[in-house]
Formats: structure tokens, sequence, C-alpha cells
């Protein structure tokens, strides 16, 4: 085969070929998602590391058609193609550029997901993930994934062979867990999870804890479940369990806080002697629920700054998400007061027409997004790996398929960030070496870090925003003395 000017030589494109299909061979197909096998107990999930670089781009770009080519059922060309490199000065969507970092991701697989939900949380250097049915599964380092024996006690098994699966409104996909929580004790861990829970005809949000024993790589799921409060009343409709809450922050070494959402009820108001739609502490030896706050609709994220502030995220009906600063006997309004609307574009069942969209006469959110990305995790960064994100909120979403950047100035909102991640995120948390964990509804955890390349000594611009707190970067001639102070 003769060469083209400006091609391939015909040679370098067969042996091309030959590497790629038997690369294609292993894998499955090139770009595909490598899942893990469901009879191995330990399985190594893809790992797959994307570095953003945007001089790269164009040549993966044009190099595109022979790797979907090489991975097809057709045979290779016969003749020589023509590959034409044309440089773009924009960079593409895939490009996690953010106002004040270049972000890089890892991501593993696992295996699919049945239904909407789910918690990640470290456990040392690794990731403890729980499936939206209350599977288990550790994720190493390496990206590793061994799934462990034992499961959360929901008995959905008992839910979908009940009368309430036949109902035409029936939400398996809702019925999940919602959060866990990891207390260290002597040789492994306390286990809190908040979850769905099937009995009498029933559906409860339910708070349980177990203990987890660890022996290096080793990790077992003790059986001794003990159930520490249910939320009053249950649900017997059959997709009453969607606005469930369940997030949870400890307070202390004897209690823990709980938002429950304000589930089957919609837009009625809740009586006060309910748990639902309140915001609750728990005293674990005895399960007795205190309510701190009211007004709350679906609060899918909670967490407590350096100063001691709580903030929480809550679901707003068509529009009006909210990021509130959880005060003590306050009520934030739900059904009554909503910067949202109700399905379609009408006003809300007990707001008066010229009242709507506001949020008048109760405790208003600290920020209201408009329209709804609707909002599930909550953390407030930790400071180690994004010293320019110092005391930032980081919120995820699910419709939005985003992260949101909260800068603030005490308990005042400055601004927010959109960083869209092109999933909907589900949990997210930072793992001790300041990598930012994300559980989506796809299956799959992400792991954030910083792009080393602004980094490289021989490569970086020394005026560079991303350089200013490399660990090895000089004195910066072009900052006033004392204009950035950072915790490394």
């Amino acid at each position: 085969m003769g060469s083209n000017g400006n091609g391939l030589q015909g040679s370098a494109l067969n042996s091309l070929w030959r590497a790629l299909t038997a690369r294609c061979q292993n894998m499955g197909a090139v770009g595909g998602s490598r899942r893990p096998r469901e009879d191995a107990p330990v399985q190594r999930a893809a790992f797959r590391r994307h570095v953003f670089r945007f001089a790269l781009w164009p040549i993966a770009l044009a190099l595109f058609g022979v790797l979907a080519a090489a991975c097809s059922d057709d045979p290779p060309v016969t003749s020589t193609p023509t590959v034409t490199l044309t440089p773009t000065a924009t960079p593409t969507p895939e490009a996690l550029t953010t106002h004040l970092y270049a972000l890089e991701s890892d991501y593993v697989m696992l295996e699919d997901f049945d239904g909407r939900g789910g918690a990640i949380e470290s456990m040392g250097d690794d990731l403890l993930v729980v499936t939206p049915k209350g599977r288990f599964a550790l994720v190493f380092q390496d990206g590793t994934v061994e799934y462990l024996d034992g499961s959360v006690p929901m008995n959905y098994t008992g839910l979908k062979s009940s009368p309430m699966s036949e109902e035409p409104d029936f939400d398996s996909l809702a019925f999940r867990v919602a959060d866990i929580l990891l207390e260290e004790i002597a040789g492994g861990y306390t286990l809190f999870v908040t979850h769905h829970h099937f009995a009498g005809g029933c559906v409860w949000l339910r708070l349980s804890s177990t203990t987890m024993v660890r022996d290096g790589q080793r990790v077992a799921v003790l059986p001794d479940w003990r159930t520490i409060f249910d939320a009053e009343p249950c649900s017997e409709q059959p997709d009453g369990w969607q606005n469930a809450g369940g997030r949870m922050l400890t307070d202390g070494e004897e209690h823990l806080l709980v938002t429950i959402g304000n589930q089957a009820h919609g837009q009625r108001p809740v009586p006060s002697d309910l748990h639902i739609g309140k915001f609750v502490r728990i005293e674990i030896e005895t399960g007795e629920a205190e309510v701190l706050a009211t007004g709350i609709r679906n609060s899918q994220g909670l967490a407590r700054d350096a100063e001691g502030n709580l903030w929480a995220t809550d679901h707003g009906p068509q529009g009006g998400d909210e990021l509130n600063l959880l005060r003590e006997g306050a009520d934030y309004g739900w059904p009554l007061a909503s910067y949202g609307v109700g399905d379609g574009g009408v006003a809300l069942r007990l707001i008066e027409d010229e009242d709507t969209g506001r949020h008048d006469g109760f405790a208003r959110p600290a920020f209201a997004w408009v329209p709804s990305p609707v909002l599930s995790a909550i953390a407030v960064n930790d400071k180690k790996r994004f010293p320019l994100w110092r005391d930032d909120l980081l919120i995820a979403s699910l419709h939005g398929q985003s992260l949101f950047r909260v800068r603030r100035h005490g308990t005042e909102v400055q601004y927010v960030e959109r960083i869209e991640v092109g999933d909907r995120i589900r949990d997210l948390t930072f793992m001790p070496d300041g990598r930012i964990a994300l559980l989506s509804d796809g299956s799959q955890v992400t792991f954030l870090s910083r792009s080393p390349r602004y980094c490289d000594e021989e490569s970086r611009n020394r005026r560079d925003i991303y350089s200013v707190d490399c660990e090895s970067a000089p004195a910066l001639p072009w900052l006033w003395e004392g204009e950035i102070h950072l915790e490394q």
C-alpha cells in the first residue's frame, strides 16, 4: 500500500489496526465502561484517568475515527485514509476547568444500581459505598472494588411482593438508602444508615446502626443491626416515600442530626407532632428525637463549617431550591412559603397569588436557585487539596448534573460558581488526601483532583492563577506581600 502525502503510512495503519484489535478484544470496546464481573468478589473496576490537556484534544479528535473503526465489527479499510489535524482555540466541553482550578478525574464503574440513592463515606484512604438498595462495596485507593457480604435491612423483597407494588404509582426507584455515617472505634467502625424499611404494609424512614470490623484490607459488616429511630408516620401510599431527606451529621458523641423530608404530605401542612418535614436531633442510645427546625421539604444535604454553622440544602417544587443556614426554632416555610411554584407553573396551593415566588413571613434561605438544579449533598472544603477554595461550600445536584461552589463570608453568600460534571451527583465527600469523591446515579464513583500541569516546574506560567499555591511555588513578585495567605 502506497503512502498518501497527507495521510498515514499503510504499514503503520496495519500495525495500528492489529494493536487496536487486540486491545478491543481484551477490553470489549474502546471508550466503553469496563464493569465488574458479578461472579467475582474482588474486582478491578474501570479506572480511567482524564487529564484535561487542551493541546492534545485536536489530535484526539482526529484519531477518533481510527479508534471507532478499530473496535467495530467491520474489517479495516483497504485504502489509506487522510487524517487532517485542525487546531482549535476553543477548549472542548469535556475540559473540567473552573474559575480557580483545572481539574482531572478518575472514575470507577460499579455494578448497575437498582434505583436512585445510595451514599459514600471515606474509610481511611479507601471509600465505602452503599448502593441504593443497601449493598456494600469498598473502593480501594488503587481503584479495586470489593463487594462485601451483608446488606442494609430494608426488606425490599417484602415490598416488591406486597399489594402496594401492584399500584400504578408504585415507585420502587425511590425506595433507597439515604445516607451513611462512620464513627471510628477500636478495630473498626460504627456504621449509621438512614434508609427506607418496609414493614406492616408501610414504608418507614429508619435510622439503623451496626458494626464494621476491619483488619488491613479485610472488612466485614456484622449482622447485629439495631433500629435506633423510625420517623412518624410511615407511608402507605405507593409513591409516598419520595421526599425522604435522611441526611445525617454527628452532634457530639451521643446525638445525630437528621433531616426528614415531608414525604407524602406534598403541599399539605405537617402537624407538629409528626417527624416529617423537620430537622431533628436524635439520641443514639434511646432513639428519642427533638425537633430543631421545621418547614423542610426534602433536605438531602447537611454540613457544618469550621465556625460551627449548619448548612442544609432543600429541594424546591418547580424552582426555589434552597441553601439554608439552620437555626434552632426556625421555620423555613414549606409549604406556606417558597421561591418556587407548583408543577406546570401554577401557584402553590397554600400561597396567595400575590405572594407566589416570594418567601415572606418565614426564615429565608441564604441562597435560592431558579430554575431548580435539584440539590443533593453538601460538603465544606477542607483546604488540603484546594486552598484557593478554602471554606467554600461544595453542593452536588441531580437534574443540574453539576457541582456548585459557594463562596461565602461568614454566613453571607458572595457568589456561586457552577461546575458542570455531566452526571446526576447523589453524594460527595472529601478523601483524607483532599480529593473530592462523587457518587452518581449512573453507578459511578468519580474522584476529582487538581490537574498537576500547573505545578510543573518547566512548563508552568509563574503568573498563572492555577499555580499560586503549588507546594514548590516561589514567592510571586506580582502579589503584594500578605495579599494571599495559604494554608498548606
